[in-house]
């Protein structure tokens, strides 16, 4: 079971690396400005999608869990990072760079 979830994963982190490639391309062909900073932070925030969605995947398998309950948890999973992140940059816990 552990392994099937690090494949997964590691299937996600593939798929997110191949997506931030095209995007990266992407950039480079149409001459946009981009700071390695915002690359690095959008790469990362594929490899998390991808880890996500590879998970998920692993969660909607034959394991005995209802539909209501996997359902569930596939919702509130993404819901409490959401707030969490919400919250900490609300709170000022990560510092935001203004362009002036």
């Amino acid at each position: 079971m552990i392994i099937e979830a690090l494949r997964r994963s590691m299937m996600g982190i593939a798929l997110g690396g191949i997506f931030t490639f095209v995007v990266l391309t992407i950039v480079k062909f149409t001459g946009a400005d981009a700071t390695v900073d915002q690359i690095w932070l959008y790469m990362l925030c594929s490899f998390i999608l991808g880890i996500y969605f590879g998970l998920a995947s692993f969660i909607f398998d034959d394991n005995g869990w209802s539909s209501l309950k996997k359902q569930s948890f596939i919702f509130f999973c993404p819901s409490l990072f959401i707030l969490s992140l919400f919250f900490s940059l609300l709170s000022g816990f990560h510092s935001v760079r203004r362009p002036f």
